[in-house]
């Protein structure tokens, strides 16, 4: 008959599903066990014990609820419980004794090696730990509050040992209010240095930030909301900073209407847009339009720009181009042209075809007219002024010379007709020179004188009779003794030389030149040629 232990052991197995080695299948039995036999079995971990059926499905197993098996770890006698099929217990010694680190579950619990606490420890990274048994040894091991001494936040400070090489933020032994640049979490909120940021200048007056990074403020930064003042706007004028020298427009702490001032006034991001041009004048009287150029407001020519002008009287204008240069003056309405440094006939022309008109200047000399500046002048007409003269007669005149209206210089008087030369204080025969003749002065032998005296021609009168000259070496009988020459004014020693005539300028055409040869003296260039001297005209 069966033990109550088997027997306990049967209904647990029915209860699975399984029928007992010997059993009958009755209830709870299906085909799938039908004929089954059990018998001794053994785990391969060394567990024995006897086969069963699953009645559900039909396998074979090895269920080893009571046996035992020998293990190393609690000395020659230790042990582990086999159980179900094949699961092993602990190793437990045979003698139940206090738990120690040994792999062996010296105290029979189940469990192998819990509930030793060795002392405090210090890991090599510097973290507090506490000795526990691990595989039968004790070791360092950090716990939920490690820590370790850190420096940064002076005497006392430490940071929480979170991993096997990863450490919270180091803070003080004593907790601070408020969080200082310094690596040390001051305020043990876990985050080191946080909200240390300061405020900043750039070098060009930029706001930006400060960050403190490793225990230092670094370089200052610019920040999204950089700006700096700007003096366009006046007090409480800022401009955005964008970076790399780069700046917004300069504005007022609020939009206004936009004036000619550099400051975007009404705060659009434009500096000086839609300001109206004004008429304006000029410092040289152009008219011009305004116009806001580098925030200032300038008078400026446009196409239509204009001065007064005096020369044309009331209305007299003139256009003003860029220089500053200045069109002609011109008169509302168009007239005839005048001398009188108007555009009179609004031809962009100046006075043009109001000289050149016959004149007589004061000194009695003709001329054209010329229109300088606006001022009409009698001016000489070269080689074509001349005035009257008394001492010719009738008709007598001459040429006069001289600069614009200045007379310099006048010819001799001369008559209307040349005739032959005469001793009466003119130019009879137009060759530029008073009572001349071959270019010697005029001179006649003395009536009743046999002629060996002469008279010479002075302003226009025969001079009294003089006696003969000394002889001279000139082949003439300047003696008037019938010989020539003598007395030995013609040594060997002395050169007796004839001297030319040269042309004067009232001569022209083949004349002679008083030495037995002639000399060509052209044509007039006044008048006309009449027997070897220049004839002209009178006025």
């Amino acid at each position: 008959m069966r033990s109550i232990g088997a027997l306990v052991v049967v209904v647990v197995l029915v209860w699975a599903g399984l029928a007992e080695a010997g059993s009958t299948c009755t209830s709870g039995c299906t085909g799938r066990c039908a004929g089954f036999v059990s018998g001794a079995c053994s785990h391969p971990n060394g567990c024995t014990g006897f086969t069963a059926c699953d009645t559900l499905t039909g396998a074979t197993m090895c269920s080893t609820p009571s046996s035992t098996v020998a293990c190393g770890s609690c000395g020659k006698l230790g042990f582990q419980q086999c159980s179900g099929f094949g699961q092993l217990g602990s190793c437990r010694p045979k003698t139940l004794t206090v738990e120690s680190c040994n792999k062996c579950d010296d105290n029979g619990n189940g469990l192998v090696d819990d509930g030793i606490v060795g002392p405090s420890c210090t890991m090599p990274d510097g973290c507090s730990g506490t000795q526990v048994c691990v595989n039968g040894g004790m070791q360092c091991a950090r716990s939920v509050s490690s820590t370790r001494a850190c420096a940064n936040c002076g005497a006392g400070g430490f940071q929480q040992c979170v991993g096997a090489s990863d450490y919270g933020a180091c803070r003080p032994a004593t907790l601070r209010q408020l969080e200082t640049c310094n690596s040390c979490d001051d305020d043990g909120n876990g985050i080191v240095d946080d909200g240390t940021a300061r405020s900043c200048s750039l070098v060009d007056g930029c706001s930006g930030t400060s960050f403190c990074i490793g225990g230092a403020y670094q370089v200052c930064t610019l920040g999204a909301s950089s700006s700096r003042a700007c003096s366009a706007c006046g007090s409480g004028g800022t401009q955005a900073c964008l970076g790399s020298g780069a700046y917004s427009t300069c504005q007022p702490s609020s939009p206004s209407v936009e004036q000619c001032n550099l400051c975007d006034d009404d705060k659009n991001g434009v500096v000086d847009d839609g300001i109206a041009s004004q008429a304006c004048t000029l410092p040289d009287s152009c008219s011009g339009l305004t116009t806001c150029v580098s925030g200032v407001s300038s008078c400026i020519l446009t196409a239509q720009s204009a001065r007064p002008c005096s020369a044309c009287g009331a209305g007299g204008s003139q256009r003003c181009i860029p220089g500053p240069y200045y069109l002609s003056c011109q008169p509302p309405a168009a007239t005839a042209e005048t001398c009188n440094g108007c555009d009179d006939n609004k031809n962009g022309q100046v006075d043009e075809g109001t000289g050149g008109a016959p004149c007589t200047q004061a000194n009695g000399c003709t001329g054209l007219t010329v229109c300088a500046q606006g001022v009409g002048s009698c001016q000489f007409s070269a080689g074509q002024s001349q005035r009257t003269c008394a001492s010719c007669g009738s008709g007598g005149y001459q040429i006069c010379y001289g600069v614009g209206s200045t007379l310099t210089a006048t010819s001799a008087c001369r008559p209307s007709v040349v005739t032959s030369e005469d001793c009466d204080d003119c130019d009879d025969d137009g060759d530029g020179s008073l009572d001349t003749s071959g270019g010697a002065p005029l001179s006649r032998a003395c009536p009743n004188q046999g002629g060996c005296s002469i008279q010479a021609c002075t302003s226009g009168a025969w001079s009294q009779c003089t006696p003969p000259h000394q002889e001279q070496c000139n082949g003439v009988d300047d003696t008037c003794d019938g010989l020539i020459d003598e007395g030995g004014v013609c040594r060997a020693s002395t050169t007796c030389t004839c001297v030319p005539r040269t042309c004067n300028p009232n001569y022209c055409g083949v004349q002679p030149d008083g030495c037995g040869g002639t000399l060509d003296c052209g044509v007039c260039w006044i008048g006309t040629c009449v027997d070897g001297n220049c004839q002209v005209g009178g006025p």
